[in-house]
C-alpha cells in the first residue's frame, strides 16, 4: 500500500520534453485514486521559461534538482552548448529566475580531486543568489557508470575544502544537505521505467538488463560492512558500483573515503549549529572511524 507516489523526471534533459512529462503525470494521476501524486525533476536548467513554471504548477513539482559543476571554469569545460559555448552563466541566470518564482530547488554539485577547488567560486555565487530565499546545496562524488579505474577522493584535500565552504556559507541562506548516498536498490519503492518498456530498481542496471530479481540472492551486506561506522548511511555500498569494480554485487566497492571527505564535515557542522552538546558528545565525531 502506497502512502504516495513521487514521479522523478530525469534523462537526458526532461525540460526538452515537458509535454510528454506532463502527459505521463496525468496518466499516473488518473489511476492513483486517493493516493497523493507529486513529482520531481532533475535538470541542467539550461532551458527554463514560463512553460517550465506552469509545468511545475500543473504537475505538483516538489523538488527541482539543478546540476551545476563547481565554478564557471570547470562547468564550462564539460557542459557546452551546441555552439561549443559554456553554459554556466545561462544556468546561473535561470537558477535566479526559479528562485524568484519561489520554486523548490536543490543544487547538486558533483566533485572529484581535480575540480573540488571550484567550490569556492560556486559557494560565493550561491550566497549572492540566496539573499531572499534559502538554497539547498548537496555535494556528491563523481562516480563513473562505465569505468572501473576511477580515483577515489583524497580525504585530506577534499575535506579541507568542504570545511572551508561550510565556513563561507555559514551565515547565509545556503543550507548544506547530504546527497542521497543510500543505494536505492535496498528499497522496494523505487521503480525505473526504461525506454525498453521494462521496470528496474536501478537506473544504471537498465543498460545491462539486470533486474532486482537477478541479484536478490547476492544482496546481503558483507560482515566488514556491518561493522563499519558508515554502514547506516552506506548500507553496503552501491550495487552497481560493486558490479562495475568487482564484477560482484556482494563484494563492496568501499566508499568510506567519500563519507570521510564530504559527509563528516557536514555532519559535524550541523551538530555544532543545531544541538547543545557536551564535550564528550562531540568526541564521538573525533574518533578515527
Amino acid at each position: 500500500r502506497f502512502a504516495g507516489i513521487n514521479i522523478v523526471f530525469f534523462g537526458g534533459e526532461p525540460t526538452l520534453f515537458l509535454h510528454e512529462c506532463e502527459e505521463f503525470y496525468k496518466s499516473v494521476l488518473a489511476f492513483s485514486g486517493s493516493i497523493n501524486v507529486i513529482s520531481s525533476i532533475v535538470t541542467n536548467a539550461f532551458k527554463i521559461g514560463e512553460d517550465f513554471k506552469l509545468f511545475c504548477e500543473r504537475c505538483n513539482v516538489t523538488n527541482i534538482q539543478i546540476t551545476i559543476d563547481p565554478g564557471e571554469k570547470y562547468h564550462n569545460a564539460f557542459r557546452k552548448t551546441s555552439q561549443n559555448e559554456g553554459s554556466y552563466l545561462n544556468i546561473i541566470e535561470n537558477t535566479r529566475k526559479m528562485i524568484e518564482w519561489n520554486l523548490p530547488i536543490t543544487i547538486r554539485t558533483n566533485i572529484n580531486n581535480d575540480n573540488v577547488d571550484g567550490l569556492y567560486d560556486l559557494s560565493e555565487e550561491l550566497l549572492r543568489m540566496s539573499k531572499k530565499n534559502t538554497i539547498y546545496w548537496s555535494i556528491a562524488p563523481i562516480l563513473s557508470t562505465t569505468e572501473a579505474n576511477q580515483v577515489m577522493l583524497k580525504v585530506e584535500n577534499v575535506g579541507k575544502v568542504i570545511n572551508d565552504i561550510l565556513q563561507i556559507v555559514d551565515n547565509g541562506n545556503v543550507q548544506m544537505v547530504l546527497w542521497n548516498c543510500f543505494c536505492d536498490f535496498y528499497g522496494n519503492s523505487l521503480l525505473v521505467l526504461s525506454p525498453d518498456g521494462k521496470i528496474y530498481n536501478c537506473v544504471n542496471f537498465c543498460k545491462h538488463g539486470i533486474t532486482k530479481v537477478d541479484i536478490k540472492a547476492e544482496s546481503e551486506m558483507e560482515e566488514k560492512c556491518k561493522k563499519c561506522f558508515w554502514s547506516p548511511l552506506c548500507g553496503g555500498g552501491c550495487k552497481y558500483q560493486n558490479y562495475l569494480h568487482n564484477n560482484s554485487f556482494k563484494v563492496a566497492y568501499c566508499m568510506r573515503p567519500v563519507f570521510e571527505a564530504i559527509v563528516m564535515p557536514i555532519v559535524k557542522n550541523k551538530i555544532m549549529k543545531r544541538l547543545a552538546f557536551s564535550e564528550g558528545y562531540l568526541k564521538v565525531f573525533e574518533l578515527e572511524v
